[in-house]
């Protein structure tokens, strides 16, 4: 009798866990489809990105490199990783514009975080309950709703889907569940996360290498440990090579920007937190 009750109690729970997570997304997803431009802290210095590709790409036929209205004139993309900028600017040309194809693709980017965090948490041996749960913590994160409705880190919104599927694809590769394949593509995942937004990908690699090491540790094998790092390493490889094109520039620039004597120094730390 004790079992049933907790039994229909658990399903309750459950059932207002999603519709919270249903809830408070629409909610989110409601709020950026007001009229006129997003209202959050970054929200015009990503959308503008994507408003000067479509100018000129529809007066003059091109994806400018130079953008001359950011700090008096900069590389359109050196110091950020281009392809969320890519992917909404693709959208636009769906006869959207550049502001409605911003709001669909933060908006949609949104919706699909819980739902990663959900085959996340099933992929790491929770049970549906458990998965529900996770999605339902990270959708009232204090950090995810301030990062969406306050500051609009339109690039760090689009990555930490992406990050989800990238350790899913890893755990499997771990597993030994098709290895060279699942290898292939969190490798590929890798390297679109970078592309999309470094520091998520940073983190994502932290995570990388903690998996691999809980994996290694509980193996029975001796050489358990070494085999689960490798693999992780040879992945992370892939992922950087993949977007060597966009990275190596992007580090070399860094290097330059820290010894311009100029440089405000007190602003330091926010390049490299992990936010």
């Amino acid at each position: 009798m004790n079992e049933l009750v907790a039994e229909k109690t658990l399903l309750k729970l459950t059932r207002f866990a999603i519709g919270a997570v249903v809830a408070v997304n629409l909610a989110m997803v409601a709020i950026r489809f007001l009229d006129g431009l997003p209202l959050g802290v970054d929200s015009t210095s990503h959308l503008f990105r994507i408003m000067i590709m479509s100018k000129s790409y529809l007066e003059n036929g091109y994806i400018p490199q130079w953008n001359p209205d950011w700090y008096g004139g900069a590389t359109l993309f050196l110091l950020y990783p281009p392809l969320s900028y890519f992917f909404t600017f693709a959208v636009s040309l769906i006869d959207l514009g550049p502001v409605l194809a911003y709001k669909l693709v933060d908006s949609a980017f949104l919706i699909l975080g819980p739902v990663a965090v959900y085959y996340l948490a099933s992929s790491a041996g929770l049970d549906k309950t458990e998965g529900v749960l996770a999605a339902f913590l990270f959708s009232f994160s204090p950090t995810i709703v301030e990062n969406y409705l306050f500051y609009d880190r339109f690039p760090s919104i689009v990555s930490l889907p992406l990050v989800c599927i990238f350790m899913i694809a890893l755990s499997r590769a771990l597993a030994g569940r098709r290895r060279l394949f699942f290898m292939a593509s969190s490798g590929g995942l890798f390297g679109i996360t970078i592309l999309t937004h470094h520091l998520s990908a940073l983190c994502a690699a932290m995570f990388a290498f903690l998996l691999a090491l809980t994996r290694g540790l509980s193996g029975r094998r001796s050489r358990a440990l070494a085999f689960s790092m490798t693999i992780t390493t040879t992945v992370l490889l892939v992922g950087f090579s993949l977007s060597s094109f966009w990275v190596l520039p992007f580090i070399m620039t860094s290097d330059q920007l820290l010894g311009n004597p100029f440089y405000n120094r007190n602003v330091e730390f926010p390049f490299i937190r992990l936010s």
